[in-house]
């Protein structure tokens, strides 16, 4: 057998410097998204359609970067394909750093009154360029060593998962490190330098092994044209269903964390970081020498039912954040180990759901790839249904579904994704007749069992338990008794997810100070678990005060009042008692 560069990919010379440069261009890459986030919400806002558009330009760019490149690749030899890889790799590094000056002239320009489209065209033209050139990872470097069929494959889950790695890399360090300590401009230098660092390990290759542009003879499909182009739109479209479940799931997880944990860029961070991290590793995973791809069916429907696992075990996410806050509310330096503790947890609860999906997209490249010169191609397609998929997570699951579900639902979206992706992977072609019947009987089975999951008990989620910092004589109950006692005479009125926030009203009774009173019932508003008013106590005062201190200054009786938040009602209901306010005008940010 003809033995050629693409197959020397494995031995230690060629690996460590790609897998060095994947590693630290996916951190540059996750660092520019963070920071470009805080950038472009001055221009749009920090609302959480803000951040949709955001991060659905950033991925968009990144699908239209793998389809582009993944084209272009095919008409490569794997040298020059590598040589593009480095040029691309540089070009990005060059406009991060002209990045803070474009910014500040589209920021000179910008004006209060943008709409929406007017944001999306401006952030296009801010971080489109880019975004797309980031796209050129997966399909170039799958190009650059693709061979046979066994070596293409292993070389591309090994690029997406040393890159994804990376990106875990990145939101560590610029979430927790570099943003906080020296600022948005700095922390894009750094970003840049990563891509320099990339782009010379590229070089470096390309100018070490001259011979590096032999590769093998394409291989040739077994199977006929039309049969190729129905395998390959079937691939195609899982990769988009498992898009849309991994960025839904994600932002789901993001707002659980919140409830539970308390919200933070901690929490932020510390979710962020071990699904990026869970993906890597899911791909790290499926690497070797795997070869009979029918039990890429098998993986899913595994996948599936690791969720439904994590999908129950949300109700007591809270209960176990408290213990987790209990044992170290002595320590208050010890914040980072508090957080370090909780990214373990989450780590061993998702390491199985979300890493079976970090291991799909691999798995579908070595189903349908032939390892020819079309294989930085199949890759670009498949990354970019991928990256289309989880625009539709991120801005359809993780925002607009919101006006009408609640997290729950928006998490069994997700699970009825990923069963559609089930159905479309049985490999019919491979299969007997009764055991294709047995394969569509299970996911059909799977996906009621998905459409009769049980609502998440809303209580555990709404009373923010991680804000009792020390132990009393029910912490360590059980979590329904926990959640009983906890909130004794009171309960839960109502309970709803938006896209920005959970919100819930609780009521109680309150002990009058008249003896010969009956007790006196109070109801309280909770915003993210978090107490923000009240109809009695201090909470009372507050937001009566909020009506009376603005009139007691104003220099005449107005007749028209602005109030920014209805929350409780009081401060605007405290304000229309006054005979000459003619229209009180509620401001609802939420």
């Amino acid at each position: 057998m003809k033995t050629t560069a693409s197959t020397q990919f494995f031995k230690i010379y060629i690996l460590l410097p790609i897998l060095l440069c994947t590693l630290v261009t996916g951190a540059s890459g996750l660092m520019y998204e963070v920071t470009w986030h805080r950038y472009l919400a001055n221009l749009c806002g920090s609302q959480a359609k803000a951040t949709a558009l955001i991060l659905s330009i950033f991925l968009g760019g990144l699908s239209l970067g793998y389809s582009l490149f993944g084209i272009f690749s095919r008409k490569l030899t794997a040298k020059r394909s590598l040589l593009l890889y480095a040029l691309v790799e540089g070009a990005i590094g060059v406009y991060a750093f002209v990045f803070p000056h474009v910014y500040t002239l589209a920021l000179e320009r910008s004006t209060s009154a943008a709409g929406f489209l007017q944001d999306a065209l401006t952030c296009f033209l801010l971080i489109g360029f880019p975004t797309i050139c980031m796209g050129s990872t997966i399909p170039l470097l799958t190009r650059a060593f693709g061979g046979d069929v066994e070596t293409t494959a292993r070389a591309h889950a090994i690029i997406y998962g040393s890159n994804t790695a990376g990106a875990f890399l990145g939101v560590l360090l610029a979430g927790v490190y570099f943003l906080p300590t020296y600022g948005l401009p700095y922390t894009l230098v750094m970003a840049a330098c990563g891509n320099a660092v990339g782009a010379l390990l590229a070089l470096i290759v390309c100018m070490l092994y001259s011979d590096y542009a032999e590769t093998t003879e394409p291989s040739v499909r077994q199977q006929t044209q039309s049969w190729k182009l129905l395998k390959h739109g079937r691939f195609i479209t899982i990769s988009f269903f498992c898009g849309y479940a991994a960025l839904s799931l994600q932002t789901v997880l993001i707002r659980l964390a919140g409830l539970s944990f308390g919200s933070s860029e901690y929490s932020f961070s510390m979710v962020v970081a071990s699904y990026v991290l869970l993906l890597a590793i899911g791909s790290f995973l499926v690497a070797g020498p795997l070869r009979n791809m029918t039990f890429l069916w098998v993986h899913i429907t595994a996948t599936i039912v690791c969720s439904f696992v994590l999908y129950l075990s949300i109700p007591y996410w809270g209960w176990y954040g408290h213990h987790v806050r209990v044992l170290l509310s002595s320590a208050p330096e010890a914040q980072y180990l508090h957080f370090g503790l909780l990214f373990l947890s989450v780590s061993i609860l998702l390491f199985l759901p979300i890493g079976g999906l970090g291991a799909i997209l691999p798995m579908l490249f070595r189903q349908d790839s032939s390892g020819d010169a079309a294989s930085g191609e199949d890759a670009g397609y498949l990354y970019a249904a991928n990256t289309l998929g989880c625009i539709f997570g991120a801005s359809v699951g993780g925002y607009y579904l919101l006006y009408w579900m609640n997290l729950d639902s928006v998490f069994k979206s997700a699970l009825l994704a990923l069963t559609v992706a089930l159905l479309l992977s049985i490999p019919i072609s491979s299969l007997k007749a009764k055991r294709n019947v047995s394969a569509y009987f299970v996911a059909l089975i799977l996906f009621f069992v998905v459409y009769k999951l049980p609502a998440w008990d809303r209580r555990p989620l709404s009373i923010g338990t991680f804000r009792m910092q020390e132990a009393n004589a029910y912490s360590f109950l059980w979590p329904s008794q926990f959640t009983k006692l906890y909130l004794r005479s009171q309960e839960i009125l109502y309970s709803q997810d938006g896209p920005n926030t959970t919100v819930a009203v609780m009521q109680g009774s309150k002990k009058s100070r008249d003896p010969n009173k009956p007790m006196m019932p109070e109801r309280s508003i909770l915003v993210n678990g978090k107490t923000d008013g009240a109809t009695g106590g201090p909470d009372l005062a507050t937001t009566k005060l909020l009506a009376y201190i603005p009139l007691l200054f104003s220099n005449e009786l107005p007749e028209r009042v602005a109030v920014i938040g209805f929350g409780t009602g009081i401060t605007t209901g405290t304000i229309a008692w006054y005979d000459w306010v003619k229209q009180v005008d509620v401001l609802e940010i939420s």
